[in-house]
């Protein structure tokens, strides 16, 4: 019986293989003989485990003048003018996590 960590390596082989292969999903697994539904669902599974587990990351901030900001999450620029609540860019920058 393999263990979880074998296993995993196992698939993270398979999708290291299959990206650089240039083949579709469905053509590695036929080439292999692996189940095209094991094959996405590991990928899901792992895709979702290092969401969940990502640390939070600093974003730098860019003062441009006192009256506008710029900030750059998660690759999206941001421009706000006025005054901005730190407990707003905090819930902002939170949620931006979120959806990657």
């Amino acid at each position: 019986m393999k263990s979880r960590q074998s296993t995993l390596s196992h698939w993270q082989a398979h999708f290291s293989a299959q990206s650089r292969s240039g083949l579709s999903i469905k053509s590695y697994c036929e080439q292999h003989n692996l189940k095209k539904h094991q094959f996405t669902y590991y990928r899901n599974r792992m895709r979702k485990q290092k969401t969940c587990s990502a640390e939070p990351k600093l974003v730098p901030v860019v003062v441009a003048n006192q009256k506008v900001l710029k900030v750059r999450i998660n690759g999206i620029p941001f421009e706000f003018e006025g005054p901005i609540s730190p407990r707003w860019m905090a819930e902002l920058l939170h949620t931006m996590g979120e959806l990657r």
